[in-house]
């Protein structure tokens, strides 16, 4: 059986981030690992406020429920750009209808050029 970058991905979070529960509203902060926990109701990251190319936070779905609660990131002054659509969209970024949610863990990277937030 062959290791696939995502699978080495999603262990390595899971064994060396440390990460902060959310189970309300919150705003990300660059550099910061988050489990979005939406057992109770759904949950918004907002971005961070005035981000640096290359600035990083990262989103686990700590409790497998954002297929059935909704997690949501930005909010419509923001663009993102995925691995599906590679032209920015405008958000909110819904993650529960993303095509890799069974990963559990997405990281959001600030492109300045671009002015988006890239997700992978």
């Amino acid at each position: 059986m062959s290791v696939q970058t995502s699978d080495y991905d999603l262990f390595a979070a899971r064994a060396y981030f440390v990460y902060t529960k959310k189970t309300e509203d919150f705003t990300a902060a660059p550099g910061g690992v988050y489990g979005i926990d939406t057992t109770s109701g759904s949950v918004t990251c907002a971005t961070p406020a005035s981000p640096n190319d290359g600035d990083w936070f990262i989103v686990l779905d700590i409790a497998k429920k954002w297929s059935t609660n909704q997690a949501v990131i930005g909010s419509s002054s923001n663009n993102f750009v995925d691995t599906v659509n590679t032209t920015p969209t405008v958000g909110p970024y819904n993650l529960n209808a993303i095509p890799f949610i069974g990963q559990g863990l997405i990281r959001f990277v600030w492109v300045a050029a671009t002015s988006t937030w890239s997700v992978n």
